[in-house]
């Protein structure tokens, strides 16, 4: 869907001044993560502006939605996803985050914009009756291991992911070096993190029914090691 920035403005700027007056978070030292622009409240309001429009704009953009009827943003973090709900025609938008700053600013600022919202890791979630599942910005310990246990056995026949994965053809899954653990950004359990590659991921899928309807791969890079990992845009159909 191509929408340009002023009629996006235009459709949402009460939305968009309302959630950058209370969607915001000040680092802590016990934090590795990098904080999501759009939220780092050591940042100007409008470079914070800028951010949740690109996010929100290439999303937009690189996902279709049109048959999801009812949909569950898992890992909603701060509610950002709501406002791409204006242009397609949900029955049902539903949002769960593990982490507690996050659901408590859900259930604060963001009730009227889910119909549920609920304090659950995928784990833990009833994702049946669901049709579609949003993973944008999700952390997982191992990518493979949550869709197979939690996702694919389920009714959901659309997922998007908006992740980092190992771009190159041969890479598959590898666990890092380093034990990740629990913090704002990241899942709510420490764990073992493993690295995937993109078409690793997209064998999986294709051995679970769902077909990549979009593909789309940002430029910022991240090194790990010898290995480079591109953020990706996907979406993927059951058929």
């Amino acid at each position: 869907m191509n929408i340009t920035v002023k009629q996006f403005e235009e459709d949402n700027r009460d939305l968009i001044n309302y959630w950058l007056d209370h969607a915001h978070y000040k680092p802590v030292s016990n934090v590795e993560d990098i904080i999501p622009k759009k939220i780092d409240a050591t940042r100007p309001r409008s470079r914070r502006r800028f951010a949740l429009l690109h996010h929100s704009l290439r999303l937009l953009k690189h996902i279709d939605l049109t048959n999801s009827k009812r949909v569950i943003d898992i890992g909603a973090g701060f509610g950002d996803f709501t406002l791409l709900a204006k242009y397609y025609n949900f029955e049902q938008l539903d949002a769960t985050d593990p982490g507690i700053d996050q659901y408590k600013f859900l259930t604060t600022y963001m009730q009227d914009y889910y119909d549920n919202i609920y304090n659950l890791g995928i784990e833990d979630v009833n994702l049946q009756g669901y049709d579609t599942a949003i993973l944008s910005g999700m952390w997982f310990p191992n990518y493979r291991v949550a869709l197979e246990k939690y996702i694919f056995g389920t009714d959901i026949r659309t997922i998007i992911i908006g992740d980092r994965f190992e771009k190159s053809k041969r890479f598959t899954e590898q666990v890092h070096f380093k034990t990740t653990y629990a913090a704002p950004w990241k899942y709510n359990n420490d764990a073992s993190r493993y690295l995937i590659g993109k078409n690793f991921l997209d064998m999986i899928m294709r051995s679970n029914g769902f077909a990549a309807t979009s593909s789309f791969e940002l430029q910022s890079q991240q090194n790990h090691n010898k290995y480079i990992f591109n953020k990706y845009i996907l979406q993927y159909t059951r058929k």
